[in-house]
């Protein structure tokens, strides 16, 4: 391993260790009381401008602000190759969070603490992982771009502070307990570290391999078959336009799943559409290349190939908005109502 991979790794495993030591002893008594006491302390100290702020802070992590950010984040950086990671994390930290939620299931403190109201489950905290998945990773952007060191260091001191008051301010506001918070900041943290690796492989993936790379790896038949696979996917995330556009539909669709509650059997659903929309979008990027360099523009039979392409992404798009409408429109309409 080399040298400069130990602290990503060495972070990653102390990261990951603290959440499994506090989810294994999610039923100790010795923690429960020392959850309560927190709490009960914070609660026993709250002012009204205090509850205010935090409340106001706990709302920058809120799912509706994460998505605002997000879509803003798309086409402020649609010029640069950050825009798919950054609506994949919030995608994958959403899951992720769920996923671990529904696995553990333990309530969040009793009612007689909290400052306001708040549904579902408490462990890990959903905002604790949310920021420190969602804000980490504007940190990791902020630290690899080429501003100014003061412009970093000012950037990278708001957006961890940010991080802090977030993790704080779930405590204070007695919807989550304090080791809800520790654990959801460490498992966000260790996530970061391996979406940041895969973030920078696909940032340094080339679109196209040379004959010596080629002859290389030519004796590694498997392996050598799943790097070509993910070289692909990097080449089409990269060169094709409609893929940002994809990925927003996609976050918007994961953030409303989160606020409606949707089942298990409709996440499964609509992963399920994701992979097909997404990858029919690849195979038209591969038709369109292929019918480029092999075809003049000016040959009727181009034009056929790549609208025939186009229409197959169409179909497989519109038939994915009619499943989600199918899911989503008897959760919305009560509350349009």
């Amino acid at each position: 391993m080399a040298k400069r991979a130990w602290p990503s790794a060495a972070g990653f495993a102390l990261c990951a260790g603290v959440f499994l030591l506090i989810a294994l002893n999610l039923n100790d008594g010795a923690l429960r009381a020392f959850d309560l006491s927190v709490t009960g302390a914070l609660a026993a100290g709250r002012t009204s401008a205090a509850t205010a702020l935090l409340s106001a802070v706990t709302a920058l992590c809120a799912p509706g602000t994460l998505l605002i950010i997000c879509l803003g984040l798309l086409v402020a950086l649609r010029q640069s190759h950050y825009g798919i990671p950054i609506a994949v994390n919030l995608m994958v930290s959403v899951w992720l969070n769920y996923a671990l939620k529904s696995v553990f299931l333990r309530e969040r403190p009793p009612e007689v603490f909290r400052a306001v109201r708040e549904a579902g489950y408490s462990f890990p905290s959903g905002h604790a992982m949310a920021a420190g998945a969602f804000y980490g990773f504007l940190i990791v952007i902020v630290a690899r771009s080429d501003l100014k060191k003061c412009v970093k260091r000012a950037l990278i001191t708001l957006l961890s502070a940010v991080i802090a008051l977030i993790c704080f301010s779930r405590v204070y506001l007695g919807v989550h307990y304090l080791s809800d918070v520790v654990a959801g900041l460490a498992v966000s943290i260790a996530y970061l570290i391996a979406f940041a690796w895969l973030v920078g492989l696909y940032l340094r993936a080339e679109q196209w391999e040379t004959p010596a790379s080629a002859a290389r790896h030519k004796s590694r038949r498997m392996l050598d078959s799943l790097r070509h696979a993910l070289d692909g996917v990097f080449a089409g995330f990269k060169n094709e336009r409609n893929m940002v556009i994809h990925f927003a539909a996609m976050a918007l669709v994961t953030v409303f799943g989160f606020l409606c509650g949707i089942s298990e059997a409709e996440w499964l659903a609509c992963v399920i559409l994701f992979g097909l929309v997404i990858g029919m979008e690849l195979m038209n990027t591969a038709v369109e290349t292929t019918v480029d360099i092999c075809m003049p523009k000016d040959d009727p039979r181009a034009k056929i190939a790549k609208d025939t392409a186009a229409g197959a992404v169409l179909l497989v798009s519109l038939a994915a908005a009619i499943a989600g409408a199918i899911i989503f429109l008897p959760k919305l309409w009560p509350m349009l109502g």
